[in-house]
């Protein structure tokens, strides 16, 4: 069957514009993540001279409040989204050694400055630390199995079960006695707990051992 000429001029247009939404799509970088790409490249880099009790030019990289404030010469290191005014980028760019930082340091690498560049362009979010982070309760896997005995057990189980491999059997009481024992107090149980937890056939022997 023949196609139309209108009809096929239309259908490489599809295609073109297809291609063209496809190439803008796949191009887009994903947001950056200040805790794995951020903050690597600050503590490498920058806090030994800007954070915590070393803040030289009045900058430093611990909290964000403290990044985003006026350095002492008037200047601000970070502009959220706008890395091109920004004290920090200019910096980190700079050709004259006397000028460039890290200061008397191998300058970063390409990629580094991009993700610096991208980051302060996004907003230069922060990521908190975890120390200062509220405990949150985390939901606990099912067993699928029936082999875990405890939580914990469920979060082995799941990771097994992601690597496709089996638990290993569970060990002689002996044997048991004998691991808890040097793990915890360091020594051999006293004959008396050991004894009980040999005779001991309940469920919860080792839990009570």
């Amino acid at each position: 069957m023949r196609v139309a000429p209108g009809k096929k001029l239309l259908l490489v247009i599809s295609v073109m514009v297809a291609a063209i939404v496809a190439l803008q799509c796949g191009s887009k970088h994903k947001p950056v993540d200040f805790t794995t790409e951020v903050k690597p490249i600050l503590n490498k880099n920058c806090i030994a001279c800007h954070g915590g009790v070393r803040q030289k030019g009045g900058f430093s990289v611990l909290f964000r409040d403290e990044a985003l404030a006026k350095t002492t010469s008037g200047k601000y290191a970070i502009i959220p989204g706008d890395p091109g005014h920004s004290e920090l980028i200019r910096r980190i760019t700079n050709t004259d050694p006397e000028e460039r930082m890290p200061y008397k340091h191998d300058p970063l690498s390409t990629s580094d400055i991009d993700i610096l560049r991208r980051w302060i362009k996004e907003g230069a979010n922060w990521g908190d630390h975890w120390a200062y982070l509220p405990v949150k309760a985390t939901p606990v896997p099912r067993s699928q199995t029936g082999w875990a005995k405890n939580p914990v057990d469920n979060f082995i189980e799941q990771k097994l079960e992601e690597q496709q491999l089996k638990p290993s059997a569970i060990a002689e009481k002996q044997t048991l006695l004998r691991r808890v024992s040097l793990d915890i107090i360091g020594m051999p149980a006293p004959s008396d707990l050991a004894n009980k937890y040999l005779n001991d056939n309940s469920d919860h022997a080792y839990a009570d051992l």
